[in-house]
């Protein structure tokens, strides 16, 4: 036998493809190794950041943490740590501190993150954020460190999230300074807390098939074929048709109907049913159900809000998601939702009694109405609401039944109570109940449920009340929000409510201060963070769940956490008042009742008024009771009421029925600033006619005070659009604090021999005053004597003569025995004053401010103050003498600009003196046994020095020629003189 010798290349293969199976081998361990790995370490991976590290980089500031950098850097401070020396200081002005980001994640994952905050109010939030809407805030796990607290948060991310980006954030909006430490975040892949297993069997979804035959799908088709072209539904008896139910190896008989008022329950294939099981069958012990696309109840917001009800021990049917067949064809996702049956009530804790409703039959032959006829606001011209009647469901069964039928009885009479307002709430409702079903409302925007043929009563014969059943609280839109409110109590003032069946669900409750106290308390509970995120944190894992399977048939559809949060965070805001904005109190005086108080409400809530205090800590001194202050309504003014107190105070004191706290408000210091001015008052429905003091001409629209003796102590008015003529040897004496205003031309012309005199015998005259007339007023030979000036309800003024904006004309008139701040006054004037005179004054002789104007031969003596006082004003004097002036013969001041061709002062305090900016040329002056002779400087720090041109001077028997501050100066013929002091 011959062997044949082995080839030693084969045996060099051999050996190669060994190793290259083995290197297979390795790689693919090796791989698969590292797999392991890398979810093992995404599993045990921490960020611990101590706030300790910081490194300034060109793109920003960060802290550093096991080689991660954490955004905000810039938050570090020293001094105040629960590790090490450094922390986060966050508030108003840098409100977002360490934030850890990441793009390393997957579907399935979950996120955990801690961290440590010290502040003095429980402030500041640990914020987790991701792209794809989700938002959420971390809470208290009850650990503490001295004064530091301990947040932590978890999150799930959803199974359709393959992409974004996810922060933990340290976050403080406000105003007080919170420190944050110690932030950890662990990423744990797998999210293996919210598995199915973990869920509820009733949260599980399972499959039922619905098998019809073909004579009742037929019946089904033509009905809902007719619906559709009608747009609505119009359920009848015998719409219903014989069905079998499978689930898994169960087998259920009954009827169904298709459900639904509006259309949306109709849409392509996926038909909503109600389905009533035959006697002895019950499906997850319900007898009546239906079941629906999870789109007319906008997905998972209806569900949340049963869970919301339930927890808070309100009835509510049961509610959950199933996969639905019809005939073994697949319609996708539905809801299930309990029907009104016993066994509601009994699965609720409850005994058995009746349930109730409006009927609405009349509402949809309305609406029907208004279909065809285009009838616009049906319910105002088919009361379809008032003329409801209630009705108990298993109507027919009631009637069988002495017993269930008293029940029903007794239940309709309290709903009719209800309806018509015979009663309180409390005697016909369990109000507490009441309050929390309106308070779940609010939170979730639930509104639908609220419009009257939606409601639901229970009557609990343990209590004989009617207790609510919430359901239906939302639209395939979403909310309806049909209240127009930001709450259901918000501006609810029972005296501006409409009489429409709108308001009639709230006008019961509203106007109930107990019930509003329950109210707002429990919103305001629902509002706190506290309580939010315990119950979504106890909600999430079925919102996780359910929304993965929504995502496989609307992949779209996402449950917006953080509108969620958001809405009990701008609640609460809401409940709360604002100390600038809510109440507006001002101090009307002291009375024999003790100091008194208007107080106004402009919050959206009630307040109930309990004192007032000097200090914004401490109420001083309470009002006699407690004043409860109605909302404020945008539509109509604010509320007021009128409060006393022993004792005056700079804060009002006031609580919001509900809420465990005090707030404040500023007391104004002034009267409530209402009603007419006193200008107003005054000119108020005022009509001109002739009576024995002057006559009116009403087709020149002349008023003419014709030549003779008048005395009166009415007030002379006359407003815009006359011409107010005075005859020459007029006398006129005003008494009794009579006041002459005119807005018209006013022209008075005496002569030498018959001169005009305007006067006062009991010295109480208001004055004489023209205001802004449109044409030149002209005063020849008058007299003002012994007048005041006007002081009218706090209208003040400061001549007995005085013209405003009005052009005008003085010549040969005479201002003496004036009791007032200024013989003349004219203000933003053109005035020409010639051969006039001024003297035996109480104050300034001629005030002009911001005028222009010429003097000439004018005379003034013994003024109590200056002879003339011109501020901001461009003047002229060609001739005056000024005797014995109280204070300054001629002052001029605030930028004043002046020319005096000849004066003489004598015997006064100061000759002339130029303030603030005014620049005085003298062609010629005298000046005579003054005090001081020039004077110029500044008053006003927003002005400057003062300066004179003198060009001729004389000065004898005065004590100093010229007193100049510091910057001002005296060119004085030709020599400038600077001011030294």
């Amino acid at each position: 036998m011959r062997i044949q010798k082995q080839q030693p290349g084969s045996k060099i293969w051999l050996r190669r493809g060994l190793l290259a199976f083995a290197a297979v081998l390795l790689l693919a361990a090796a791989y698969f190794g590292w797999k392991k790995f890398k979810n093992r370490w995404r599993a045990q991976a921490v960020i611990a950041c101590d706030m300790e590290t910081v490194e300034k980089a060109a793109d920003g500031t960060f802290f550093l943490a096991n080689g991660v950098r954490l955004f905000n850097g810039q938050t570090q401070t020293e001094g105040v740590a629960r590790s090490g020396t450094h922390s986060c200081l966050v508030f108003d002005k840098q409100e977002f501190g360490a934030t850890w980001q990441s793009t390393d994640f997957q579907p399935g994952d979950v996120l955990e993150a801690s961290i440590w905050r010290k502040s003095t109010e429980h402030a500041g939030y640990l914020i987790a954020d991701g792209s794809w809407g989700f938002y959420k805030e971390a809470t208290l796990t009850g650990k503490q460190d001295g004064e530091w607290e301990e947040l932590t948060v978890h999150v799930r991310v959803p199974t359709y999230v393959k992409e974004g980006t996810f922060k933990f954030y340290a976050w403080n909006p406000g105003a007080s300074p919170v420190y944050f430490d110690d932030l950890a975040v662990r990423h744990v892949k797998a999210g293996q807390e919210f598995t199915p297993a973990t869920l509820k069997p009733e949260d599980e979804i399972t499959t039922i098939d619905l098998v019809i035959g073909d004579k009742g799908m037929s019946s089904l088709q033509q009905q809902r074929d007719a619906a559709m072209k009608a747009g609505l539904l119009s359920a009848k008896e015998e719409g219903w048709v014989k069905v079998k139910i499978l689930e898994g190896k169960q087998e259920f008989k009954g009827k169904l109907r298709l459900k639904g008022d509006w259309t949306d329950h109709l849409m392509g294939d996926k038909w909503s049913y109600r389905i009533q099981l035959d006697k002895e069958q019950a499906w997850r012990r319900m007898t009546t159900f239906s079941v629906q696309n999870p789109k007319t109840r906008y997905f998972l917001s209806e569900w949340i809000f049963h869970r919301w009800l339930d927890k808070e021990d309100i009835l509510t049917p049961r509610y959950g998601f199933i996969r639905l067949k019809v005939n073994g064809v697949s319609k996708g996702l539905y809801a299930y939702e309990e029907h009104f049956e016993k066994q509601i009530v009994e699965y609720n804790s409850r005994r058995e009694g009746p349930i109730l409703k409006f009927d609405e039959e009349g509402l949809w032959e309305a609406q029907g109405i208004s279909i065809d006829n285009e009838v616009d606001d049906f319910e105002t011209k088919i009361p379809a609401y008032k003329s409801s009647n209630s009705i108990p469901f298993g109507m027919k069964a009631a009637l069988k039944d002495s017993a269930v039928l008293r029940q029903v009885e007794i239940a309709l009479k309290l709903v009719e109570q209800y309806k018509t307002a015979q009663k309180s709430v409390w005697e016909t409702f369990d109000a507490a109940k009441v309050a929390r079903y309106f308070a779940v409302t609010d939170m979730m925007n639930a509104q639908h449920g609220l419009i009257w043929h939606n409601q639901r009563w229970y009557y609990n014969p343990v209590i004989s009340k009617l207790e609510p059943i919430g359901f239906d609280g939302f639209t395939d839109v979403g909310p309806l929000l049909w209240i127009d409110k930001p709450f259901i109590g918000f501006s609810r003032n029972i005296r501006y409510m409409s009489a429409g069946y709108r308001e009639m669900m709230f006008e019961r409750f509203f106007h109930d201060p107990k019930f509003l106290e329950l109210y707002i308390g429990t919103l305001f509970k629902f509002t706190d963070p506290a309580y939010i995120n315990a119950f979504y944190n106890e909600i999430e894992p079925q919102i996780a769940y359910y929304e993965g399977v929504l995502q496989e048939e609307w992949p779209d559809y996402q449950f917006d956490r953080k509108a969620f949060f958001d809405r009990a965070k701008s609640l609460r805001l809401l409940l709360q008042p604002l100390q600038k904005t809510s109440v507006k109190a001002f101090l009307q005086g002291k009375t024999d009742k003790g100091y008194h108080y208007r107080v106004y409400n402009f919050h959206c809530l009630p307040v109930i008024l309990t004192g007032v205090g000097k200090k914004q800590d401490k109420s001083d001194a309470p009002f006699s009771e407690d004043k409860l202050l109605d909302a404020y309504n945008n539509e109509y003014p604010a509320e007021y009421l009128d409060v006393y107190s022993a004792a005056e105070g700079k804060w009002v004191f006031f609580k919001v029925p509900g809420i465990d706290s005090m707030f404040t408000a500023e007391v104004m210091p002034w009267e409530e600033p209402s009603g007419l001015t006193p200008e107003q008052s005054l000119f108020k429905d005022l009509k001109i006619t002739s009576n024995a003091i002057y006559q009116v001409n009403d087709s020149t629209k002349r008023v003419t005070f014709k030549s003779g003796k008048y005395k009166t102590s009415q007030d002379l008015l006359f407003p815009p659009g006359y011409q107010i003529w005075f005859e020459k040897g007029v006398e006129l004496d005003m008494t009794n604090k009579a006041k002459f205003i005119s807005k018209s031309q006013v022209l008075m012309f005496g002569t030498q021999e018959e001169p005009i005199l305007v006067t006062s015998s009991d010295h109480s005259a208001n004055g004489f005053t023209v205001l802004q007339a449109p044409t030149k007023s002209e005063f020849h030979y008058v007299a003002f004597d012994n007048l005041n000036t006007l002081h009218y309800n706090g209208w003040n003024l400061t001549g007995a003569v005085t013209l405003y904006e009005s052009e005008c004309y003085f010549d040969h008139a005479r201002f003496v025995n004036n009791h007032c701040e200024d013989a003349l006054n004219t203000i933003r004037c053109v005035f020409t004053y010639n051969d006039s005179y001024i003297g035996y004054t109480f104050g300034d002789g001629f005030d002009s401010d911001f005028c222009t104007g010429t003097l000439t031969n004018a005379m003034f003596s013994h003024t109590g103050n200056d002879g003339m006082d011109f501020s901001g004003s461009k003047i002229t004097v060609i001739s005056a003498t000024i005797e014995n002036a109280g204070d300054k013969g001629i002052s001029m001041g605030e930028e004043c600009t002046a020319t005096i061709v000849n004066a003489t002062v004598r015997n006064s305090v100061i000759g002339i003196a130029a303030k603030d900016l005014t620049q005085v040329t003298i062609e010629n002056i005298e000046l005579y046994n003054n005090e001081q002779g020039f004077a110029a400087y500044q008053k006003k720090p927003e002005y400057g020095p003062g300066t004179f041109i003198v060009k001729k001077y004389k000065a004898e028997g005065n004590k100093q020629l010229h007193v100049l501050q510091q910057g001002s100066k005296l060119i004085l013929e030709g020599k400038t003189i600077e001011g030294k002091f």
